[in-house]
């Protein structure tokens, strides 16, 4: 049986197209996964650089409950918003706890996302375990990164020791 000339010229049309469907596939593909490993490198960065922030700026703030390394270390438009009243009382609470022993290393990391209302945003959350005089104490940290920065945007600590 021979294959008219219509059908050969139908054949290759549809060979063109699935060869450039495929070459858009491909190139797609290369490009989703550049994406992807500049964003897997530079969370690697921020998680690093979050975390060495947080390993230096928590002890030096729990270790004697200092209002004035918080409030340093804190996101510049919250900084207005805390009322230093209820700032002494919350850290009058936490200094119960006594003394710091020592803390263990944060568990964290930071995330990337994006919004209507901001934009990019670049945060991180970590936790840490503190013991003290009168008790352990678990401690949460968030972070922003703004102007190359990193900042705290909020402190929660938990300990049976303080109810």
């Amino acid at each position: 049986m021979a294959v008219s000339r219509l059908e050969y010229s139908n054949f290759n049309h549809m060979k063109k197209t699935f060869m450039v469907i495929g070459i858009i596939a491909v190139l797609v593909a290369a490009i989703g996964a550049g994406f992807v490993g500049v964003a897997a490198y530079k969370g690697r960065r921020l998680d690093r650089s979050s975390k060495a922030y947080v390993d230096v700026a928590l002890p030096k703030i729990i270790s004697s409950w200092s209002k004035v390394e918080l409030t340093n270390r804190m996101y510049p438009p919250m900084r207005g918003t805390v009322n230093p009243v209820q700032l002494s009382l919350v850290f009058d609470k936490y200094r119960l706890l006594g003394l710091m022993k020592n803390i263990e290393g944060a568990k964290g990391e930071a995330l990337i996302t994006y919004n209507t209302k901001n934009g990019k945003e670049v945060v991180a959350n970590y936790m840490a375990k503190a013991n003290f005089a009168n008790g352990p104490a678990n401690i949460k940290i968030s972070l922003i990164r703004a102007n190359g920065m990193w900042w705290i945007t909020g402190l929660h600590v938990a300990s049976a020791s303080l109810f």
